[in-house]
């Protein structure tokens, strides 16, 4: 079966950014995990998708970033530029960084400040 088999949640000052990653089975025999979307919120107000391939559920808006290109979601609130095979976003506000590769890999960089502790 190739359905949801994981879930990650990340909360950061309770609420202010929050991100929620979403695994399902894959390769030969489903052995592997691949990442199937992110998806995080800003300010408990607004909330978008990373999906796979690049693309980005802007609202309900279905949304792509071409290479060398950059957009503004939220209000130019989180910038998103593709870079070669790399989705750079931004939440400006916040000073929050984010890398995706469109496949399988998502980082997220957060300021110290963020961390409630260095046991975080």
């Amino acid at each position: 079966s190739s359905g949801i088999n994981a879930e990650y949640g990340e909360d950061s000052r309770r609420g202010q950014f929050v991100v929620y990653a979403r695994y399902q089975a894959c390769g030969t025999n489903d052995a592997g995990n691949c990442l199937r979307s992110v998806t995080m919120y800003v300010d408990r107000v607004y909330g978008f998708s990373l999906e796979r391939g690049w693309l980005i559920n802007d609202n309900g808006k279905s949304r792509n970033v071409g290479n060398g290109e950059t957009i503004n979601l939220g209000g130019s609130a989180i910038t998103l530029t593709r870079v070669g095979k790399t989705l750079v976003g931004t939440v400006v506000n916040k000073g929050i960084t984010f890398y995706y590769d469109g496949i399988n890999y998502f980082k997220v960089k957060v300021p110290f400040d963020y961390v409630e502790s260095v046991n975080d």
